[in-house]
């Protein structure tokens, strides 16, 4: 803001000290609902803790966390934690249906990628 408006100050609301219960909600087409929960902020390493220091500071951020994520069928019934691979993003734009997730993936170097997964419970890992 202060780089469109010479002398702009923040005058809002300071900032938590706590995350929210959910970070996103998700519903699929096989009438379930995804609660993304975000895990504690790990600190980054070479980030720009200052704005004014580098003006695309949001491609290096300083704060990262991974989310974990619950299911529900609609009705309510918890059907317990599903693990993602590390860069898959289910939100905001992920197609889930039956044990089919399509969704984007960024790797090590932040290259995306949309990729199709296959939920497997774990009663079939054996």
């Amino acid at each position: 803001m202060r780089s469109q408006f010479e002398g702009w100050a923040w005058n809002g609301p300071r900032i938590p000290n706590h995350k929210p219960a959910f970070s996103s909600l998700v519903p699929d087409r096989s009438e379930r609902v995804w609660v993304g929960r975000e895990g504690p902020g790990i600190k980054q390493e070479g980030c720009a803790e200052d704005p004014f220091e580098d003006e695309h500071w949001w491609l290096n951020p300083c704060w990262r966390s991974e989310t974990s994520w619950e299911v529900f069928q609609m009705a309510g019934e918890y059907l317990g934690e599903v693990e993602v691979p590390e860069g898959l993003r289910i939100s905001p734009a992920g197609f889930i249906e039956d044990e089919v997730i399509i969704a984007e993936f960024t790797d090590e170097y932040g290259v995306p990628f949309v990729k199709r997964y296959r939920l497997v419970p774990p009663s079939d890992q054996e």
